[in-house]
């Protein structure tokens, strides 16, 4: 293992030659940079913030007309504090003004989101975001112990592609992949974790959740790693207490967006605050606490004060670990909902992955009143076709060993919830 470490950088430099990326580059620089003064820190950033308004300005006609229209002079946003002069965008914007918010000469390939809402949204993102992401997905790693080659897990519900897996052989990354989350789901997981000298857990929060009740349930030997990231969802305070009891180790959290492509701030080994990336992105919080975001390395297309939909709360403090990196408070949100089985079965980020790339499938909930069944409102366009819905009832019934009925309608809205978000899954279901 330890000669597997020293010879993984070359690794990671060979697979950037390889995919054209600059991973490795990218994360000795941001190992560097997170020991900048916060005026220095400050300095590049604002440099980088005027760099891409600039470009917006001059290439990407949604910015064009609409900072002209609203006569605002680019050369007055000169740093951070300055961006309150620019409106905001959303989802629904980028959706009704996609092509006008792209670069067309700029190579890109589509990622897709959908998240709590269950409105799937494409963006364009480019191999240097990317190596500005993964770099930053290092640098949090790295916090909690991960030295570059480490064999880690990476526990998840998309099957891997062949890419996948040459891709996870040559990173030593473990992928275990189950559309179904049960108890014989993880007594397979606690054997090739048991005995692979793993060293880091990448998950959900929920799923590790379920995992931890299991080794307790089953009296079985705590694990022992040497950290655990988690995103995707909010981590509780009674999820940590438990997974890291069963884990033997810290769980260091992260939040980002996973469509577009932003590690937004990350947990160091204190696990308490949250640590910013300056280099990669900008983050505001608003009044309303609501999680503002601009891009600074996707030049295809560049995301200016785009409203998240989540929230957060800031904070002036500075963490204990010597980073001079921004940090927030607490990232805050409400508890996945789940859907059960008779059998005890969770179905865990099983929907946002089904309906991702569904494109006939503009909105979707989930209701359960009953543990034997569903009702999927759907609210469609063209695109959907009878084959679609019937996948889709094939898929859910496959997750839950068709213990599930499933009962779909189709809606022409879905409405909003208290929350400004539309929930994807409402379960009455208490357990």
């Amino acid at each position: 293992m330890r000669i597997y470490n020293k010879i993984f950088p070359k690794i990671l430099g060979f697979v950037d030659k390889v995919n054209g990326t600059t991973v490795k580059e990218k994360a000795d620089f941001l190992m560097n940079s997170q020991q900048w003064t916060k005026k220095d820190i400050l300095k590049y950033q604002n440099y980088k913030m005027r760099k891409v308004i600039k470009y917006c300005y001059n290439n990407i006609p949604y910015y064009n007309k609409t900072w002209k229209d609203l006569k605002i002079n680019i050369d007055n946003i000169k740093t951070t504090n300055d961006l309150y002069k620019l409106p905001t965008i959303n989802k629904q914007i980028v959706k009704d003004n996609f092509k006008d918010i792209c670069e067309p000469n700029k190579q890109g390939f589509f990622k897709f989101t959908s998240g709590s809402t269950g409105e799937p949204t494409k963006f364009y993102v480019t191999k240097e975001n990317l190596s500005w992401e993964y770099a930053s997905l290092i640098r949090s790693w790295t916090s909690g112990g991960y030295k570059l080659g480490d064999k880690y897990v990476r526990l998840t519900l998309n099957k891997p592609t062949i890419k996948d897996k040459i891709k996870n052989y040559f990173i030593n990354c473990v992928y275990l992949y189950s559309a179904e989350v049960n108890s014989e789901t993880f007594k397979k997981y606690y054997e090739i974790i048991n005995k692979s000298k793993i060293k880091m857990i990448i998950a959900y929060p929920s799923i590790l959740y379920l995992f931890a009740e299991f080794i307790e349930n089953s009296k079985l030997q705590a694990l022992k790693l040497n950290m655990i990231s988690t995103s995707g969802e909010i981590l509780f305070p009674k999820m940590r207490e438990k997974i890291e009891k069963q884990f033997n180790c810290k769980i260091l959290d992260q939040y980002g967006l996973g469509g577009e492509q932003q590690n937004l701030a990350f947990q160091c080994n204190l696990a308490k605050l949250y640590h910013l990336n300056p280099e990669h992105n900008i983050v505001e919080i608003d009044n309303q606490k609501n999680v503002l975001i601009t891009t600074l390395n996707n030049f295809k297309m560049p995301l200016i004060r785009y409203k998240t939909g989540d929230k957060a709360i800031k904070t002036h403090k500075k963490c204990k670990c010597g980073r001079n990196l921004p940090v927030i408070e607490e990232i805050i949100g409400r508890e996945t909902d789940t859907i059960y089985t008779k059998n005890n079965f969770l179905i865990v980020h099983f929907f946002t992955i089904l309906f991702e790339y569904i494109c006939g499938v503009e909105q979707f909930q989930i209701k359960q009143k009953k543990i034997d069944e569903v009702q999927v409102l759907l609210k469609v366009n063209s695109k959907f076709t009878k084959k679609d819905e019937t996948n889709i009832i094939f898929k859910i019934k496959e997750a839950s060993n068709n213990e599930l009925k499933i009962k779909i309608k189709y809606v022409d809205n879905i409405p909003l919830a208290k929350s400004g978000k539309r929930r994807f899954i409402i379960s009455e279901i208490k357990k």
